[in-house]
């Protein structure tokens, strides 16, 4: 059957369906729609919308809103430091280096405290690959050699030095006010003194971006 020829016995066979276009079809739809309000009129009933398939995703002209294999990952404008997986963006330095005490970064940094190296956002810090191995490292350090036999008032004079534009009394003050016990030596109390040290330094939390695998080639 060529294009636009019209065999009758397929239209003997086959019923009239519905988007077909034809003009007796289109007649029909006419009556059916004409029928329907009047009947809606009459009597008040309306007919139940018939069910429709969705369109396929991949058949859509544009992506649902639940589809984010085009959408494009938005750029870090703050500090930020790149991880395997993530990007940590903002935040303080202390939270983007998972380095809860701000350690600096020294040769002896990745071999003994088991940081990644040195952070591209705050470079005098060392980098950890997650917060507990940066608490862990904090922790050691306290009970290292050169901490672990002063008491905190003396430990802060070492750790953060007014040298540095910090302020040791009123750090060790701060520890004081919340627990730490002023006459008993800091590698006895080092993991009490952890938390307070990450809240003393500024754990700010910014903002996690995660990284689109690699393109397939």
């Amino acid at each position: 059957m060529g294009v636009g020829t019209v065999d009758a016995r397929s239209q003997k066979a086959k019923p009239l369906q519905p988007g077909r276009v034809t003009g007796l079809g289109d007649a029909l739809e006419q009556v059916k729609v004409a029928l329907t309000k009047l009947w809606e009129h009459q009597f008040g009933f309306k007919a139940a919308p018939q069910a429709t398939k969705p369109v396929p995703v991949a058949k859509q002209k544009n992506p649902q809103p639940n589809d984010t294999s085009k959408t494009t990952q938005k750029p870090c404008t703050k500090l930020s430091e790149e991880y395997d997986t993530f990007i940590k963006c903002g935040g303080s330095a202390a939270w983007r280096n998972n380095n809860p005490g701000n350690i600096i970064y020294t040769s002896t940094s990745v071999s003994t405290f088991g940081a990644l190296g040195k952070s591209t956002s705050a470079t005098r810090f060392a980098k950890f690959p997650d917060e507990a191995a940066g608490t862990a490292a904090l922790i050691k350090l306290l009970q290292g050699s050169l901490y672990k036999d002063k008491l905190p008032a003396d430990a802060m004079k070492v750790y953060a030095p007014s040298s540095d534009d910090n302020d040791p009394v009123a750090y060790a003050k701060f520890l004081v006010d919340h627990g730490i016990d002023p006459k008993k030596k800091v590698g006895e109390q080092a993991e009490q003194m952890a938390p307070l040290i990450k809240r003393r330094e500024g754990w700010i939390e910014g903002t996690i971006i995660p990284k689109k695998p690699p393109a397939k080639k």
